[in-house]
């Protein structure tokens, strides 16, 4: 028995009737529809349905695509016609055959992506609650969630689980705002000048978790305003690779908070650092205040966001000096123990009392975890010490020796 695949535009209304006919029929076509277009190309009826099924007066706010497969005898009835654009080919069935066309669908209709336009508010049942929640889980792969965050970053606002529109707009212009890029020469001046009076009893703890997983979890608990999570920053491109699906502590990051929009605002950081050739790159860094964070590691949005405050500053590309400059190998420890203090006290400039910090540059840029835990032991229980009220070093990892050298720092 041989098929042939079609994909279907459909708005809100109509997706309610393919439900309640447990996704085995599409509902007959109004009296001034005369016939009914599936089409062969998903991205055309993913662009029919983003453009289009999101903007009805009649007051369909969502559009999806669907997939199905037909028997090919059936399919082959209707030639494809061409209506523009290269990928645009429809097959046009009059209306009175729509119901013989239904009988040869084989298998039921599947729904691949949802669209949520502009004046969206509430889905029209529960039952298309869930499945939206269920198509955003199924399709969210890194680089999926990179082009929703992108999405939900121009348009200013996101739909959260329970269907609510949660707007960001206000969050995102005080982040970009207030966002700061600090010269080399800015933090030597800083970190030599006499620090805060603040003094706590410094908490240190070390957890098997992600950055933003510490993020959430401490924003629970902590003043927002005072948390500070350290990005381990991509020296050339903002959100490292992260739209390309790329995955790494800071593309976990971009992929799901305003951070990339803060990143953009410091655009010089990155032309000084594509202009250089020393993978040492510069103690040059950018601070993003109030960054909304609203996913969770694996995509979901939150109810409503939390708010974080990012130091981004690239560790030394250890593995790249040593192999294209071996005569500088040994300045690698002493510069990130520059970069450190500056950094350190960069967050204590601004405030920030609870700090998520981590195995920073201990991935491909293959810095030694046990040399930068002990870098950060010298500062947090010298320079530093009792500066903050709390430290919490995530280091997501199944490798021991990439662990057990930041646990140390806490006996």
């Amino acid at each position: 028995m041989k098929t042939t695949t079609l994909y279907r535009p459909v708005g809100e209304k109509e997706m309610i009737l393919i439900m309640e006919s447990g996704f085995k029929k599409f509902p007959p076509r109004l009296d001034w529809q005369p016939i009914f277009y599936p089409v062969l190309n998903e991205e055309y009826a993913s662009e029919i349905a983003e453009k289009w099924n999101t903007r009805d007066e009649a007051g369909n706010y969502l559009g999806f695509v669907t997939r199905f497969e037909v028997l090919e005898e059936i399919a082959d009835n209707y030639p494809a016609q061409n209506v523009g654009a290269r990928n645009h080919n429809e097959l046009w069935v009059p209306s009175e055959e729509l119901k013989s066309f239904n009988e040869a669908i084989v298998g039921d209709i599947k729904v691949t992506k949802v669209f949520i336009g502009d004046d969206f508010k509430k889905a029209g049942n529960t039952g298309l609650e869930e499945l939206m929640l269920n198509i955003k889980k199924l399709t969210m792969t890194n680089k999926g969630m990179a082009k929703d965050t992108l999405d939900i970053l121009a348009k200013k606002y996101y739909i959260n689980e329970h269907n609510e529109k949660i707007n960001i707009e206000n969050e995102l212009e005080i982040s970009k705002k207030e966002t700061v890029l600090f010269t080399q020469e800015q933090l030597s001046e800083m970190a030599e000048s006499s620090m805060p009076e603040n003094t706590f009893e410094t908490q240190f703890e070390t957890r098997n978790c992600s950055s933003l997983k510490a993020i959430l979890e401490l924003a629970e608990e902590e003043n927002q305003e005072k948390l500070m999570c350290l990005n381990f920053a991509s020296a050339k491109n903002p959100g490292g690779g992260f739209i390309n699906g790329a995955e790494a502590q800071e593309e976990s990051l971009a992929r799901t908070s305003g951070l990339y929009e803060s990143l953009l605002q410091a655009w010089d950081y990155y032309t000084i650092h594509r202009a250089m050739e020393s993978c040492f790159y510069t103690d040059t860094m950018i601070y993003s205040p109030k960054v909304p964070v609203f996913r969770k590691d694996k995509g979901e949005l939150l109810p409503k966001p939390v708010l974080c405050n990012f130091i981004t500053s690239p560790a030394v590309n250890a593995g790249v000096v040593k192999r294209q400059e071996p005569e500088r190998a040994h300045e690698i420890l002493s510069a990130m123990d520059v970069r450190m203090d500056k950094m350190l006290s960069l967050a204590l400039h601004k405030g920030n009392e609870v700090l998520i910090l981590g195995a920073w540059g201990c991935g491909v840029f293959k810095n030694d975890p046990k040399e930068i835990a002990g870098l950060f032991k010298k500062h947090l229980q010298g320079k530093y010490k009792n500066k903050f009220k709390r430290v919490v070093f995530a280091v997501l990892t199944r490798k021991e020796e990439m662990l057990k050298p930041f646990e140390e720092i806490v006996l």
